[in-house]
């Protein structure tokens, strides 16, 4: 059997060097957090950036999120309240996590943020679940996690955006063929 990759498209390098640059300036607008104990840095995944150049959503992904047994933890900073982002997770298209945490809390887990313990909202279901909590300076933070319990995070700033971008370069690089 011949196992296909499928290769970006002519240009996509080019394109994708004007979506890193617009995250490299906008990396300060949110908290965007890693969390420790993982062999790699995060890729950075989701990120959403204003018409004024602004982010209003960052997120880093530990794991592959292409491999449906891997444990993955995507890591999601945003502004505004903690439930609008838990609603935008719970709804994303996520093909290897089909089953959706519910709209309703299931409980509270205990987060570490830059070594102080914060308790966020969680929310199950039965291989996928999310943790959320507003944050003092306004911005939202959640959790999306899969195939690896949802306590025992500890979470640190991001102080240089350029390993993440990096790897998900690589990541890229694995999944659809080199340059």
């Amino acid at each position: 059997m011949r196992v296909f990759r499928r290769r970006p498209a002519p240009g996509f390098w080019d394109h994708y060097a004007g979506i890193e640059a617009a995250m490299r300036a906008s990396a300060g607008d949110l908290p965007l957090r890693f969390a420790a104990g993982w062999a790699d840095p995060p890729m950075v995944a989701l990120w959403n950036v204003t018409e004024d150049g602004a982010a209003d959503l960052a997120t880093l992904q530990h794991g592959d999120p292409a491999d449906p047994s891997a444990p993955t933890l995507l890591i999601a900073v945003t502004r505004g309240p903690a439930e609008a982002l838990v609603s935008h997770l719970r709804h994303f298209n996520n093909p290897t996590a089909p089953t959706t945490p519910g709209s309703t809390q299931t409980g509270t887990v205990e987060v570490r943020l830059d070594g102080r313990a914060h308790t966020f909202g969680l929310w199950r279901s039965e291989n996928r679940w999310l943790a959320a909590t507003d944050l003092d300076d306004g911005h939202a933070l959640a959790l999306d996690g899969r195939a690896l319990p949802p306590h025992g995070h500890h979470l640190h700033l991001v102080d240089d955006l350029e390993p993440h971008l990096a790897a998900r370069r690589r990541w890229i690089d694995k999944h659809h063929g080199a340059r």
